[in-house]
């Protein structure tokens, strides 16, 4: 009976597999405002922190996945032309014009972190998307999943 008070005390051990935890290499924190009216500045920033006991080195690139869509060069077209075939950089966003690197490389000493900052300015009023600023980790060669997964919207009001 369990509820009895008397009744022995059965103990069993059984060992569990050691358990590995691990932090990630890398973590970022991506700050924008939900809202923005035409003609006044908006901040994007980027932290980056860098988790690892080693120096870590990155490309930033602002994505022009929105160009493909309206058929504008891409940067994968941009990318592969010659010096002599050189072009503007194609527009990222008609919503916005951006103040800031549009391609740049960078390092982050172990355990410290890295602040990238875009000043947006609205050009039209409504629900737009920011554009995809891109990291990739040099030592990994892939896009940073926060980054690759962060498709936000910001909506635009008219002039106050």
């Amino acid at each position: 009976d369990v509820t009895d008070p008397d009744a022995p005390l059965t103990v069993t051990k059984t060992p569990l597999p050691l358990l590995r935890i691990s932090r990630p290499s890398f973590s970022v924190n991506i700050q924008c405002p939900a809202t923005g009216y035409i003609g006044q500045l908006m901040t994007h920033t980027i932290t980056l922190i860098n988790h690892t006991s080693a120096l870590q080195s990155f490309t930033l690139r602002i994505d022009n996945e929105q160009d493909k869509e309206t058929g504008v060069l891409a940067k994968s077209t941009a990318d592969k032309l010659s010096v002599s075939q050189a072009i503007p950089a194609p527009v990222v966003s008609e919503a916005f014009f951006i103040a800031g690197d549009r391609r740049s490389n960078f390092s982050i000493l172990p355990h410290q972190s890295h602040t990238i900052i875009h000043h947006l300015l609205p050009m039209i009023a409504g629900n737009h998307q920011v554009p995809h600023f891109e990291i990739i980790s040099n030592r990994f060669g892939e896009e940073l999943p926060q980054t690759k997964q962060n498709r936000k919207y910001v909506f635009i009001r008219p002039a106050a």
